[in-house]
């Protein structure tokens, strides 16, 4: 009897196995939900290197890692050593706006010169030709070939002047330039042929000190680097990962996810993205393909610091496609 009822059931099972492989005829199956999981790190949405640009000796330090700091605010002083003091004063004096400014001036005097020569030329030879060749053949005469020579003269000299005046207005840009540049690297007003005694760094963006360097302390005498401190903006923070290719085609900037950081226990953080690469980094035949994604995650309490690691939770519904329609990534 047990047997009997253990084949019905054998049977059964089986029937029933087969009807669910049979079409249904009504439509597409129901859509489902998908999870996509990736690993990424944090970064500042802005960060910017405040550089040394002179050697010198630290003589404050007014910020410490996490302060908050406005755009223009001093940072740090330092004196600047001899060598550097010297190498910024040939910079000043290596201008040659003075030079040109002597070669335009000596060209228009010859100018000038010559314009009175032409006038009295012009003059002679209107003279000339009122009285008799004989009575003029024992005087000092213009010819109309000096008053030519002298003409020509003239041009050349306009022609050399308005190249002087072109080449002068450069030169003043880039000696312009070249102060400005001076008073952002020194972080003081600076004049020709002045200079003060401390230089100062100078915060290029508001936001707050994410790092410092090791050897920035008072009294202590730095070689020029590209970045003794770090400025970043931490609200919001940028997320970014890498995400395989068949899981790319299913992201597009404004897809929300959600954020674990091991590093902060108990918290979730609501993830939203910015930016999806149309293109990997790195192609290699032999290998699958990865592409860059970005996030953006709001970070009001600044528990979220560059360099955490994360994963990364993306919740995507998916359905098949419509006969006769390629597959989208929805």
């Amino acid at each position: 009897m047990k047997k009997s009822i253990l084949a019905l059931a054998l049977m059964a099972l089986a029937v029933s196995g087969l009807a669910a492989e049979e079409p249904s005829g009504k439509g597409l199956p129901s859509s489902k939900d998908s999870e996509i999981l990736l690993i990424g790190k944090f970064f500042c949405s802005i960060k910017r290197h405040v550089p040394l640009p002179f050697k010198g000796i630290v003589t404050s330090v007014r910020v410490q890692p996490g302060q908050m700091v406005d755009k223009g605010e001093v940072l740090a002083a330092y004196h600047l050593s001899p060598e550097a003091r010297l190498q910024i004063h040939r910079s000043l004096a290596s201008s040659q706006v003075k030079d040109y400014e002597t070669k335009l001036s000596e060209v228009q005097k010859k100018i000038e010169a010559l314009e009175a020569q032409k006038k009295r030329q012009l003059l002679l030879l209107l003279a000339q030709q009122q009285m008799a060749q004989q009575q003029m053949a024992q005087q000092q005469l213009a010819s109309p070939l000096s008053l030519i020579q002298t003409d020509q003269e003239v041009k050349t000299l306009t022609k050399q002047k308005v190249t002087l005046l072109e080449t002068l207005r450069h030169e003043k840009q880039v000696a312009q330039e070249e102060l400005g540049l001076l008073r952002l690297q020194l972080g003081v007003s600076l004049n020709r042929g002045q200079l003060a005694a401390e230089a100062y760094l100078i915060a290029p963006i508001s936001g707050y000190i994410i790092w410092v360097h090791p050897d920035l302390h008072v009294n202590a005498e730095l070689e020029p680097t590209k970045s003794v401190l770090q400025i970043g903006v931490m609200d919001p923070m940028l997320l970014r990962s890498r995400v395989f290719e068949s899981d790319a085609m299913q992201l597009t900037p404004g897809d929300e996810a959600e954020v674990l950081v091991p590093s902060i226990p108990g918290r979730k953080f609501k993830a939203q993205g910015s930016r999806v690469a149309w293109a990997p980094q790195n192609v290699i035949m032999d290998n699958p393909t990865h592409y860059d994604i970005e996030f953006s995650v709001v970070n009001p309490d600044l528990l979220l610091k560059e360099g955490l690691q994360c994963t990364i939770i993306m919740r995507k519904h998916s359905s098949p496609a419509s006969p006769g329609q390629g597959i989208t990534g929805y």
